[in-house]
């Protein structure tokens, strides 16, 4: 689907939205129970500051969008298609950035996997500055903007999950030798604990 159809779909479905008080008032209360949830999980600390930082504008971007008056939909839609989409994937990539760094600060993350977590958020934040890098993908490749900005995100994903696989596999190896050391310390254990009763039995 182009872009002009997605804006003529988005036109249709937003037309009498100051009058959708029901469909405004679910939305609205989904973002309530969003931001109550994750403050009170929050406050008595069954969740961490960095996932908090993903579910906290989620639910203030549904309760923005509840309160939006049916103009102000209508002026963003006319925002140029790919102005939008770079909006987007910035907004997306600041807020990665943010809960990486929050999850260093806060959880001790490993920097080879903030790493790639960050790496991920700067090449979608450099797509987003700079549309000329998909520009070039776009011709080298032939396809459309969102397409390219989806694969470069979908490549580097892919990245991401290849290297949490790899440090799954060698956390399960690890596991297993440290599963084999014990088992056979247990057998020690057992066999000086035998051999100590019966030395036991023959002094009485």
């Amino acid at each position: 689907m182009r872009g002009s159809d997605v804006d003529e779909l988005r036109q249709q479905l937003l037309t009498g939205w100051d009058d959708a008080y029901v469909t405004r008032g679910i939305v609205l209360l989904a973002a309530l129970f969003i931001i109550g949830m994750t403050a009170r999980a929050l406050r008595r600390r069954r969740i961490g500051v960095a996932p908090a930082l993903i579910w906290l504008p989620i639910g203030a971007a549904l309760a923005v969008f509840a309160a939006l008056p049916e103009g102000t939909l209508y002026a963003i839609i006319q925002v140029p298609y790919l102005t939008r989409i770079r909006y987007v994937v910035g907004g997306i990539s600041l807020l990665v950035l943010l809960v990486t760094w929050e999850a260093i600060r806060q959880t001790h993350l490993q920097e080879r996997y903030a790493l790639l977590w960050v790496t991920t958020a700067i090449v979608l934040l450099l797509v987003a500055i700079f549309p000329q890098v998909i520009g070039f993908l776009r011709a080298v490749t032939g396809t459309e903007y969102t397409t390219a900005v989806i694969a470069v995100a979908f490549t580097f994903l892919i990245l991401v999950a290849f290297h949490f696989s790899i440090s799954f596999s060698g956390s399960l190896s690890r596991q297993t030798r440290l599963a084999q050391r014990i088992a056979l310390l247990e057998m020690r254990i057992e066999k000086m604990e035998e051999d100590h009763a019966a030395r036991m039995s023959r002094r009485r």
